[in-house]
Parts: C-alpha cells; sequence; structure tokens
C-alpha cells in the first residue's frame, strides 16, 4: 500500500496516548506552511478527535464523516484555520460505525487523498496498533513516531513500529507460500523454531528459497521510520528514546532515524491551554526552533532521495 503521485504524506503515530502527537502534528504543519508549502492536516483519530480544537476551531462544521458517509467529497470537507497555506479535514463527531472505517471506506480514503490541493498532507493518528491505525502509516511517505522519555511512552512507541512493520511484510507477503507462515509464527510470543529476530527469519527463508529471502531483506531496507523525541528533559532522556532505535535494529533488523528533539518548554503547555500552537503564540521560541529543523531536515531528506543519482 503506498500513494503514488507527488503528494508527500506524513503520518504521525506513537502508539501511545499523551505523547504529543497532536501537538507535533499542529506544529509540523504551521511550519510547512511557514516554508510556502500547501498543507492539509488530517485527523485521523476519529474515536478521540481533537486536532480542530488545538487549531482554535471550536465548531468543525464538516468532518471526515461527512466524506465517509458520502455526503461531501473531500475537498469539500476542508476547513480554514485561519493561517495561510493550512488546511484542516477534522475527525471531530464519531459516530458509531464511522469512527472505525471498514475496508473500502478506508481504502477510498485513501484513494481521495491523492486528489487534495497541497503539496504535504499530515495524518494525526490516533492511540493504539488498529489496523487502520496501521494501514494509515505504512502508506506514508514518512513515518514519525513521537516517543516521550517514559517506560510506557517507550514500550508502546517500540510496540507500534513493531506492529507497523509487521503489518507491512503481511500485507506485501501475503501470498508467499514461504514466508508468510513463517512470518505469523514468528508473531507468536513463543515460537516453535526460536525465530526471535528478523536475522533468524531471514536465514531460515533463505535455506527455503533465496529469492523471497532477498525480497524480505529489500523491504527491511525500505522500511523507513523515523522517531521524535518530545518532552526531552536531559540527555537521560534522549537516550532513553534512542533504546527504541537499538531494539529495532537488534530485532527488527531495521534502522530508525532520530530526525529531533522537543525540549519540555513552557511555551509547549501554554499553547495547549490557549488552544494555539506555539508556532504561532511563540513563533521565535526554541520549541518553534526545533520543530523547524525538524521539518527543514525531512524536507531535504526528501529531495535528496528523490534526486536522480
Amino acid at each position: 500500500m503506498q500513494i503514488l503521485g507527488d503528494k508527500k504524506i506524513w503520518a504521525i503515530g506513537g502508539g501511545k496516548g499523551g505523547v504529543g502527537k497532536t501537538i507535533m502534528t499542529s506544529n509540523l504543519g504551521l511550519s510547512l506552511a511557514g516554508h510556502g508549502k500547501q498543507v492539509v492536516l488530517l485527523d485521523a483519530d476519529l474515536g478521540c478527535a481533537n486536532l480542530h480544537t488545538m487549531l482554535g476551531i471550536k465548531n468543525a462544521t464538516r468532518t471526515l464523516n461527512d466524506f465517509l458517509s458520502k455526503k461531501y467529497t473531500l475537498e469539500e470537507i476542508l476547513l480554514d484555520t485561519g493561517t495561510e497555506n493550512l488546511k484542516i479535514i477534522s475527525g471531530a463527531n464519531a459516530i458509531l460505525g464511522l469512527a472505525n472505517p471498514n475496508f473500502l471506506q478506508k481504502q477510498r480514503l485513501i484513494n481521495h487523498l491523492k486528489t487534495l490541493p497541497a503539496d504535504y498532507i499530515l495524518l494525526d493518528l490516533g492511540a493504539g496498533t488498529s489496523y487502520n491505525m496501521l494501514d494509515f502509516f505504512t502508506i506514508a511517505n514518512e513515518g514519525l513516531v513521537v516517543i516521550c522519555p517514559e517506560p510506557t511512552s517507550i514500550q508502546n512507541g517500540y510496540g507500534f513500529i513493531k506492529s507497523a512493520f509487521y503489518r507491512r511484510l503481511n500485507l506485501l507477503f501475503s501470498k508467499n507460500m514461504i514466508i508468510t507462515p513463517l512470518l505469523q509464527e514468528m508473531i507468536r510470543p513463543k515460537s516453535k523454531r526460536y525465530l526471535k529476530t528478523m536475522t533468524d527469519l531471514i536465514e531460515l527463508v533463505n535455506l527455503k528459497d533465496p529469492k523471497s529471502a532477498q525480497a524480505l531483506q529489500t523491504e527491511l531496507s525500505a522500511f523507513k521510520t523515523r522517531i521524535i523525541a518530545n518532552m526531552v528533559n536531559s540527555d537521560e532522556d534522549k537516550e532513553s528514546v534512542l533504546a527504541v532505535k537499538m531494539v529495532a535494529e537488534k530485532f527488527l533488523g531495521i534502522q530508525l532515524d532520530l530526525v529531533g528533539n522537543i525540549y519540555s518548554h513552557s511555551v509547549v503547555a501554554a499553547s495547549v491551554k490557549k488552544m494555539q500552537p506555539f508556532m504561532q503564540t511563540a513563533p521565535q521560541s526554541q520549541a518553534a526552533l526545533e520543530v523547524n529543523q525538524i521539518v527543514e531536515y525531512l524536507m531535504e531528506a526528501q529531495n535528496a532521495a528523490a534526486t536522480p543519482v
């Protein structure tokens, strides 16, 4: 599953609620808009949608429910944020059923994202590891995982990355009769073959079919996920978040990129109370500088990847 075309999709996840995904989404969007990019923010947390509130929108007149129920097109439910270049699709007022869209509704949404008038589309994902959240994460050009330096956030952040990775592999190799059963065995808590790492899996697959093993290795290299450390207070905090990177490399065989640290600045907490992102309330603050650095890093990395060698 991947969105094609020239639009860049950033999915912001984390597995755990309260780590700052919505705050990060709104401020990343504002930074991109400030760089002259046309940006759409989509609140994919239908069960607890609050991205519109963070942007100071008290009542969302049209929401994602209106698209999912086929009342309006996706472009027709875009809401102005009051900021040039920045619009939002709210997930507010989710009703029973639409709060958990089915496969066809999800595919229709993914297909219609390509039609939006935007350079960047940022997806604010909900907590947990439901298939909907994982699929939105895996179709993105950039998967950003927000992790705080506390044990539960670190554990859930790694769990989210692991679940997204396995979900992607299951979808890609669903018809491969060698990889699929071994992958399912590896996911189980106690594997009979003691498949504890992706290296173990690749070695076993290679014994049966070297071409499948090579295809699996290629996907490991292609899985690009980046980490944003949030609510950081010390070097020790940064090291604790980096533990996710080390564990992912050891057990999943994937490389994670730490793209930036957002420290515990007072302007961040103040902006939440004001229901206005700190990129607006304190555009010259250290927190705003840290977000701008992340955005500039990501834009430069994507431009480099798109440039022919």
